[in-house]
């Protein structure tokens, strides 16, 4: 059961920290923003959707956008 659930709790520490980080980021002056034809992310709330819903896209797409 605890294997199982392992995935998600992995999912949802990188989801947190992604928001905080965005959200340190804006504070700072330092938006991470990333644009995908239309959309336009860069708020904490649209990477905090975008990740919860799309991960798969929106995870790397942050590490690219965040620019370390």
């Amino acid at each position: 059961m605890l294997v199982a659930l392992a995935p998600l709790v992995l999912v949802a520490v990188l989801v947190a920290w992604i928001y905080q980080d965005v959200t340190r980021r804006a504070a700072e002056g330092r938006p991470v923003v990333a644009r995908l034809g239309g959309l336009e992310l860069d708020t904490p709330v649209t990477w905090l959707t975008g990740c919860i819903v799309l991960g798969v896209v929106f995870v790397p797409l942050y590490a690219v956008a965040r620019r370390y």
